[in-house]
């Protein structure tokens, strides 16, 4: 793949996602010819219009990834590859959108199961396509192929209908099974017989029965994640571990316009960093230009070692030490935020189009460093009892609870955790991510965690690791 071509398709892909974004955030407005979204809503043809567009931009975003997998088969083995599959997976996270607007947010993580592994062709994505198409002809249905997300899910369509008389919504999972095999597996459940499976067994042996078993254990999963969709408030044990679910009391606060402000700075090649919070750094780096993208770079971890590593004045530092402990700092890349399973879509976020694209396409990057001993600071003067949890006690459950180098999020080997209803919990990779790859201000996050430990019902939690209070240090 040459590079004009390389350059030529990515063109053609950003064109697309304007195109689809287009359709997703205005176009049902736009056609109702409405200007303001209280008068979409007493609109008695709104929804149907909704679903209208979101229809043809589901079409627009179905075809185009099927035609980079294809490119990516037809490229095997060149070094170009690496790009059309960063841009599948690109399109993957803005499919989600889909998933997003049927779903609240909370429970959008619950439909996906894990990594999916192995291309769309090969899956029975023909019959689901062609289902979708089936169940769209109904203006007041909208059903979304989940296969074409970034993970392996519960189910292979969600469903939306809107009632034509109330309006409410119904969503549903469907599984979609083709071949005879899946045909007598289903015949045999209907039967909920012995002797119907035994007939099964026989006939299709070994096979039939590591089957059947792939069946039934997808089928507990399913039952046990949509029973966590719109779940009353407490705390739900999985086989993971634990879910909470407690009413937040505060609306999140982003910091989407600074995003956009450091960007725009960036590309004029301004000073493009700041500090939110007092413990998130966010800097914007222009990467058109070397020498423009190294001072930018410069002057974010200068930033981050002068506010958060050391105390002394780095300016007496001879340029060798300063040279060695910049290079100390760690950044984390927004765009790795294409593997975070709640990562909210770029495509739905209200920025500019150039902003959406250039951060998408990473001719703009953007870099962000956590500092958690001032998170945590900023969690006691909200009232919650937090700190860290010692390298001893961290490494205990990491090795008890089989601890994933992704679940956890560590400070110098040490793991944070907080107090609720009198127990302490161990801080998930979910906060720190929202912060960074969502945006959330990191005082909404204190703030969601103190409404968390305030709105959960009484006799809801059961102790889920052997920790007290004792085991939180402040630093």
């Amino acid at each position: 793949m040459s590079e004009i071509y390389s350059e030529a398709f990515q063109s053609l892909l950003e064109r697309k996602l304007v195109r689809v974004r287009y359709l997703m955030t205005k176009g049902a407005m736009h056609r109702l010819g409405i200007r303001d979204f209280d008068s979409a809503i007493a609109n008695q043809n709104f929804l149907q219009e909704c679903h209208a567009v979101y229809k043809k931009a589901q079409s627009i975003m179905t075809t185009a990834m099927l035609a980079m997998e294809s490119e990516i088969k037809r490229l095997s083995g060149q070094p170009e590859v690496h790009k059309l599959k960063y841009w599948l997976r690109l399109f993957e996270s803005c499919f989600e959108s889909f998933v997003w607007i049927a779903l609240s947010g909370g429970d959008v993580s619950e439909v996906y199961k894990g990594p999916k592994f192995g291309d769309l062709v090969s899956q029975n994505i023909a019959s689901v396509l062609g289902y979708t198409k089936h169940f769209n002809e109904n203006p007041y249905s909208f059903s979304i192929p989940l296969d074409f997300t970034r993970y392996s899910c519960i189910a292979d369509v969600l469903t939306v209908e809107i009632s034509e008389t109330t309006k409410k919504a119904t969503v549903n999972f469907i599984e979609l099974k083709e071949g005879a095999v899946n045909g007598a597996m289903l015949a045999a459940t209907e039967t909920h017989t012995s002797e119907a499976w035994k007939e099964f067994l026989d006939k299709y042996g070994e096979k039939g029965f590591k089957q059947a078993e792939r069946f039934f254990r997808a089928g507990l999963e399913f039952h046990e994640r949509n029973k966590q969709i719109n779940a009353a408030p407490g705390v739900y044990k999985t086989k993971k571990g634990a879910r909470i679910v407690a009413p937040a009391s505060n609306t999140p606060q982003r910091f989407t316009s600074r995003v956009e402000h450091l960007c725009d700075l960036a590309r004029r090649g301004d000073y493009a960093v700041e500090i939110i919070d007092e413990c998130l750094l966010v800097a914007a780096l222009d990467t058109s230009e070397r020498t423009k993208y190294l001072r930018a770079q410069f002057d974010a971890r200068l930033l981050a070692l002068n506010a958060f590593i050391t105390e002394e004045d780095t300016s007496k530092w001879e340029p060798d030490r300063i040279v060695s402990a910049l290079k100390q700092v760690e950044f984390t890349n927004w765009i790795d935020g294409v593997g975070y399973m709640g990562l909210f879509p770029a495509l739905l976020r209200p920025i500019t189009t150039r902003n959406f694209l250039d951060l998408c396409f990473g001719r703009v990057e953007l870099l962000f460093y956590f500092h958690a001993p001032n998170f945590l600071h900023r969690c006691r003067l909200a009232g919650l009892h937090a700190g860290f949890l010692s390298k001893k006690r961290t490494n205990r459950l990491r090795a008890k609870q089989g601890w994933r180098s992704q679940d956890y999020p560590l400070w110098d080997g040490r793991a944070m955790a907080y107090m609720i209803d009198g127990h302490p919990m161990v801080m998930g990779s979910m906060r720190q991510n929202d912060m960074i790859f969502n945006w959330l201000t990191p005082s909404s996050a204190v703030e969601t965690l103190v409404s968390s430990n305030s709105n959960m019902p009484a006799d809801s939690f059961a102790r889920l690791n052997n920790l007290t209070e004792k085991d939180l240090e402040d630093r």
